[in-house]
């Protein structure tokens, strides 16, 4: 009898050995997948974050846009409405590169050298930053400026005063109007 308990014993210990290796190996095996995982999250993050160079650039392409926003509507203040219309157009549909050039040729035209060397920045940037301007139009129709005319040019064709006039605003006036006879 003795010699059976021995041998229990033995199993006993064996099999808390295998065990021990199965837990040892699940540990080992979780330790990797939280590793792998926590380097694959440091990278996500390391690819969200801009260098300083590249927060620099998008940084001067907001700029640039709010700067060019202002200029533009001093310039289109006395545009009649078919040619800024058409102008908006072009420029919204034209890669980034071309709109930028149709904006220095504007700025040229009218006398605003400064602005249109200004917009040479962006050449500079896109060393840095490869859709820098592609930024700088999402920040420019992203201005009061440029979305109002956006939406003009969508929605109605009419400026009064140099500002757009939507044709909503000219049909909800017809409406109060007709209901007011």
């Amino acid at each position: 009898m003795f010699i059976l308990k021995e041998n229990k014993e033995v199993n006993t210990i064996d099999e808390e050995k295998e065990i021990a290796k199965k837990l040892h190996e699940a540990v080992r095996k979780k330790e990797q997948e939280d590793a792998e995982k926590i380097s694959w999250e440091e990278q996500a993050m390391k690819e969200d974050e801009l260098t300083p160079v590249e927060e620099f650039s998008t940084t001067m392409a907001c700029y640039l846009a709010n700067i060019t926003a202002r200029r533009f509507q001093k310039i289109t203040k006395d545009c009649d409405s078919p040619a800024l219309r058409q102008l908006i157009i072009r420029i919204e549909h034209s890669d980034s590169k071309t709109a930028v050039s149709m904006l220095q040729a504007i700025f040229l035209s009218t006398g605003q050298k400064h602005a249109a060397e200004d917009l040479d920045i962006l050449e500079l940037c896109e060393k840095f930053v490869s859709d820098v301007y592609d930024d700088f139009f999402d920040y420019l129709f992203d201005t009061d400026v440029f979305g109002s005319y956006f939406v003009t040019c969508l929605v109605g064709d009419g400026f009064v005063d140099g500002r757009p006039e939507m044709k909503i605003e000219r049909r909800w006036a017809d409406v109060t109007d007709n209901l007011n006879m």
